[in-house]
């Protein structure tokens, strides 16, 4: 009769301390407490509560079939014997794009379409005229931000301020 303590039984039956320790607690596993405060328990007994976990085997690697040669490895990326959909897809794709970029490359925009294309020069004066509505309806939403931070800050600082103790209100 072999008689583990209480690390030992958690190793041999795979488990924590803890759940160990608490099948002894509710009862589920007789043990002796030893002089020292741990437990004395009987080998039998804790295979009787916990099962014995075996370690899974590791499934052996298929044999190549002997038609097959075996794939040297290497770092590149292997070649796919037949093309399947996705790499016809993509070549398909990778061609109407080549298709596209040669088309628009081989035809060079004119004088007179770069000049369409180009936005087109205004004074200063112009620019300002333009821009003024919209930088003072801007102007306008911060300042409006502007004050409704300040109003938020005045409340913080008025939270922020210690306030007297009842007995200090009484000394003073």
């Amino acid at each position: 009769m072999a008689v583990l303590n209480l690390l030992e039984a958690a190793e041999q039956a795979a488990t924590s301390k803890i759940d160990v320790w608490r099948a002894i607690q509710e009862g589920a596993l007789p043990a002796q407490k030893t002089s020292d405060g741990g437990y004395a328990i009987d080998q039998t007994d804790l295979f009787r509560v916990f099962e014995r976990k075996q370690p899974e085997p590791t499934p052996p690697e298929p044999a190549p079939a002997p038609d097959e040669a075996p794939v040297p490895k290497t770092d590149e990326a292997p070649e796919p014997a037949a093309p399947n959909d996705v790499s016809v897809a993509f070549a398909a794709l990778q061609a109407e794009l080549k298709s596209l970029l040669g088309s628009r490359g081989e035809a060079a925009p004119t004088g007179e379409e770069k000049r369409r294309d180009e936005p087109k020069e205004c004074s200063d004066a112009e620019q300002t005229n333009r821009l003024t509505p919209d930088l003072a309806e801007e102007n306008a939403k911060a300042g409006g931000v502007i004050a409704e931070g300040a109003a938020q800050a005045d409340k913080l600082a008025t939270l922020a301020q210690p306030r007297r103790t009842w007995w200090r209100r009484l000394v003073s």
